[in-house]
């Protein structure tokens, strides 16, 4: 009975892995709560860029500091810096961030955000982030924009957990003219101790954009991602290198017209996750 079970549990997760290795392209998506957006982001969250996931998950985080580099498509004018922390104060998890995007000659965006989580026992999890996005051109003012982040997690199981995230919803006039705000809804399954499957459903407008992707843990300190999308097709993977309270993390995607976009991270762990 034993074996059977086994059994059972290695065939779904080689069943899941080749179904997600057959698509080959994809969006960005997260492994092991490290990297920017996509796949499980809905219900998972993220270390190195805090900003891009529900900011209700992070009643499951550890406490940690972060940074990380991104540059996209190797333009070096369009690179991204960003710090953050995350500690747990009595029964909620509060997080603070800064972010840089751009070239001064050209265009440059900054972003600090606040945010604050809390868990509820039998009904789920809570959270809001704060954002003020400040952007700027050569010759003009800079402009300010208040936004939020709202996100709500359940868990269905040890094992399970679906939830929903709504991301910059604008707090101004001026914002909800230029920005667009987000919605996903999305979950993830453990399909054992080492594998994970995640996807995504993010609507922006009136399109709908689909996320898929899997984690796996390779012994007790590398996990390797891949994953697949939509709109438009791209390939991206990720890894995460972990000794003790330490962590490196690399992922990368490739757009099938812009090129490669390459992010590099490394994270700090206080304790352990709950």
């Amino acid at each position: 009975m034993v074996q059977s079970s086994k059994c059972s549990t290695k065939f779904r997760a080689l069943l899941v892995f080749i179904v997600f290795s057959t698509m080959l392209f994809g969006q960005p998506f997260e492994v092991a709560g490290i990297l920017p957006s996509g796949a499980g982001f809905a219900s998972s969250f993220n270390t190195v860029n805090p900003s891009c996931s529900n900011p209700a998950s992070f009643c499951n985080a550890p406490d940690f500091m972060s940074a990380s580099a991104s540059q996209l498509w190797w333009i070096k004018e369009y690179s991204v810096y960003t710090v953050s922390s995350s500690f747990n104060v009595s029964k909620f998890s509060i997080g603070l961030q800064a972010g840089y995007f751009g070239k001064p000659s050209l265009y440059t965006e900054g972003l600090l955000a606040l945010r604050l989580a809390r868990k509820l026992e039998k009904i789920g999890s809570f959270g809001a982030r704060l954002k003020l996005l400040g952007e700027k051109y050569p010759e003009e003012k800079q402009t300010m924009k208040p936004l939020a982040d709202l996100g709500f997690i359940r868990d269905l199981s040890d094992y399970a957990s679906v939830g929903i995230f709504v991301q910059d919803a604008p707090l101004s006039k001026s914002a909800s003219k230029e920005v667009q705000f987000k919605i996903s809804v999305g979950g993830f399954y453990e399909v054992s101790n080492w594998a994970k499957a995640l996807m995504d459903i993010k609507f922006v407008g009136e399109k709908a954009y689909l996320y898929l992707g899997q984690s796996i843990m390779l012994g007790s300190n590398l996990c390797i991602g891949i994953g697949v999308g939509s709109r438009p097709m791209k390939m991206f993977f990720g890894a995460k290198f972990s000794v003790k309270n330490l962590s490196f993390a690399i992922s990368g995607q490739v757009h099938p017209e812009l090129g490669v976009t390459n992010d590099f991270g490394i994270i700090y762990e206080f304790r352990q996750s709950k």
